[in-house]
């Protein structure tokens, strides 16, 4: 269930919107508001997580906007904030749109043309969403409190792809998934690629999935047993292995996470133009050092050819039983488990 927060203009349309929105799994907390210091009061007096505010430019006015988001956050700072614009996308020019974006950090905007397409309207609420919390787990208190000694460590895995297109959220999920059936563990999977793709994966006991831009991953961990990172495609490297590009979304902090992880899973593909992609890690010197203890590199096919051009690597093909084993082994080491 996500929950959303809207202050419309017309509110003659929340009733109807609140119907759709329960089809959708998408329940609006709060819908009526006498001005933005009443929506302030309101939206902090909650007692949900909201994930999703979405808010009609009309009502904003002229007022001090930048200071509304800024309040807006500093309540719930992981929510996702939506502007309605009236009329169509070529009313507005680009530096209007980036003002929002940039300066008020909208993260999305909806052009409402004649009227408010609901479909529409749920696309953009399931873009990108943390889904399914069982737990609170940007609580500060959670975050400080101290950790006792019989605690185990969070486990994390981290799955990354040397190409788009190779199945890193499949593999995600299916590793999640493995670990809370086999485990009987509760497990998070974090969605770090911007694509929303995780939101379409199949609900699985003992798993929850986070779809979010700004996940505080200190806090996660903190109140988490095992969280598995979607880290998608974050490098466009070149046929011979050299990096052309760093996704936007990706730093080095971000990365770090990655070779951080217990068990990191890197997934490729075998043809030609994709097999020596594999060489940007080897030759990096920050990935190259991170590379000697739990790492799994899966290809769709491996053959002799493959494993001859990488005669140090060992390479398994998706369909062995490579990752069981290393999550076996993983718990069994004494990093997980009770």
């Amino acid at each position: 269930m996500i929950n959303i927060v809207t202050w419309l203009s017309d509110e003659g349309r929340n009733e109807e919107l609140a119907a759709f929105c329960a089809g959708e799994d998408i329940r609006i907390a709060a819908d009526s508001f006498q001005g933005t210091e009443d929506f302030l009061e309101k939206f902090s007096n909650l007692d949900v997580n909201v994930d999703v505010v979405v808010l009609n430019d009309k009502i904003l006015g002229e007022g001090d906007k930048k200071s509304f988001f800024e309040n807006i956050r500093a309540i719930e700072p992981n929510v996702r904030v939506i502007v309605i614009f009236p009329g169509y996308r070529n009313q507005y020019v680009e530096d209007q749109i980036k003002e929002y974006k940039e300066r008020y950090g909208v993260s999305d905007i909806i052009f409402e043309g004649r009227s408010l397409d609901l479909d529409s309207f749920a696309e953009v609420i399931k873009k990108g969403y943390i889904f399914d919390y069982d737990m609170n787990v940007f609580d500060d208190q959670e975050l400080s409190r101290p950790v006792s000694r019989k605690k185990r460590p969070c486990v994390t895995v981290g799955v990354m792809g040397l190409t788009r297109g190779c199945g890193v959220t499949n593999m995600a999920v299916s590793a999640a998934t493995y670990i809370a059936l086999t485990e009987n563990l509760p497990v998070r999977v974090v969605d770090f690629t911007e694509t929303g793709n995780l939101r379409f994966a199949t609900k699985a006991k003992g798993v929850t999935y986070i779809v979010s831009r700004d996940v505080d991953v200190a806090r996660l961990k903190n109140a988490s047993r095992v969280v598995v990172f979607d880290f998608g495609a974050p490098y466009n490297i070149s046929p011979k292995g050299r990096l052309l590009s760093t996704a936007g979304s990706f730093n080095d902090k971000r990365m770090e996470l990655m070779r951080s992880c217990d068990l990191k899973i890197f997934m490729g593909l075998a043809d030609p133009w994709h097999r020596d992609k594999l060489k940007f890690l080897l030759r990096d010197g920050k990935w190259k050092h991170s590379l000697e203890d739990g790492c799994l590199f899966l290809f769709d096919s491996v053959n002799d050819e493959l494993r001859a051009r990488y005669p140090h690597v060992r390479l398994n093909g998706r369909g062995d039983k490579s990752v069981s084993s290393a999550v076996r082994a993983l718990f069994s080491s004494g990093k997980g488990g009770d």
